[in-house]
């Protein structure tokens, strides 16, 4: 669990404070194919614990900035970093590699990361949702029928769509049409903050 002041591990219905990021606040937590934790933090980079072991990179081992807002780890194995107005990191192999298309995210929140079942990693973003295919970037926006050009969350359903949510409402991209849902068809609130789906292929 990321919490303000550092990292905790729930287990055994007790919560305990891992003392390595303590006094941390921690914005995003990956778990990799190999068990290890990846956690973004709000002021001291990413940090990778490894058996109990912290190792830290920041903006002297090649981050574009110290503040990790997301991370994602895709199929192929490599740990994708969202940064805090400075756009998105990829870690691979342990280093800190440039990304070819960084200078068209260089300075965007970038908020969430998820791939789909095309092996298309989707971006979102303070300003809009980014697609990003072989190196190209897709740019979308309210224009091309977002509720919102502020992404919160990212989701990719099994049916093949993928799942918006944003500061007006959440959008799903399916089959290349844009299809919005807000408080007046039912949502609590118009902000969609995390986006999940149950086995039974619910929504929630």
């Amino acid at each position: 669990v990321g919490t303000t002041d550092g990292l905790v591990l729930y287990r055994e219905g007790k919560f305990a404070a891992f003392a390595g990021l303590a006094g941390t606040a921690v914005l995003a937590v990956l778990e990799d194919r190999e068990g290890n934790y990846w956690i973004g933090t709000d002021a001291n980079g990413l940090s990778l614990l490894r058996t109990k072991k912290v190792t830290t990179y920041t903006t002297r081992d090649g981050l574009s900035a110290n503040i990790v807002r997301s991370i994602y780890g895709d199929r192929t194995g490599k740990v994708w970093i969202g940064m805090q107005e400075r756009g998105l990191n990829l870690l691979s192999n342990g280093q800190v590699n440039s990304f070819p298309a960084q200078q068209r995210l260089a300075n965007d929140d970038v908020m969430t990361i998820c791939e789909d079942q095309e092996a298309n990693l989707w971006i979102g973003t303070s300003d809009g949702l980014k697609r990003i295919n072989a190196g190209a970037i897709t740019k979308f926006t309210v224009k091309d029928g977002l509720a919102d050009n502020y992404i919160r969350s990212l989701y990719a359903g099994r049916d093949g769509g993928l799942w918006i949510g944003t500061r007006r409402g959440l959008t799903q991209y399916k089959q290349g049409e844009f299809t919005t849902y807000t408080m007046l068809d039912g949502l609590a609130s118009d902000l969609v903050g995390a986006i999940s789906e149950d086995r039974q292929g619910n929504l929630w």
